[in-house]
């Protein structure tokens, strides 16, 4: 995965904790989605598709897919402000930073250093 990932704009390693989903064909890797564990709840990370097959529904199609297993626990995410539609489409709803774990917060603080117009957004256990 983290060969994939090099392809993209995501250059955060995989950890061997991580659960990853992907989409693929037989030619390769389309896109990916890691979900990440940590205290109690989870978190969505390195949504990346292809750069040659973007805006072809494979990320919806991975959010459709992973709904089941977000509906575990308390789930975030850490996407990009325009992207609050794609995300709302599994049920994450905008949450001030503040209301974030304290983990999240120390991670968006970083993407802000970074530059990187970030939001958090918040999905509730059972949806």
């Amino acid at each position: 995965m983290n060969a994939f990932y090099q392809l993209t704009a995501y250059r955060r390693p995989v950890s061997g904790d991580d659960r990853v989903f992907v989409a693929e064909r037989g030619d390769g890797v389309d896109g990916a989605v890691r979900i990440e564990s940590r205290e109690g709840v989870q978190v969505l990370r390195g949504m990346y598709m292809h750069p040659d097959r973007m805006r072809q529904g494979i990320g919806s199609g991975l959010l459709a897919h992973i709904k089941p297993i977000l509906a575990d626990t308390e789930s975030y995410c850490i996407p990009g402000a325009h992207l609050l539609d794609f995300y709302g489409q599994a049920d994450f709803r905008q949450i001030s930073f503040d209301a974030a774990p304290g983990f999240l917060v120390e991670r968006i603080r970083g993407y802000l250093d970074e530059g990187k117009d970030v939001v958090i957004m918040h999905r509730a256990a059972g949806l």
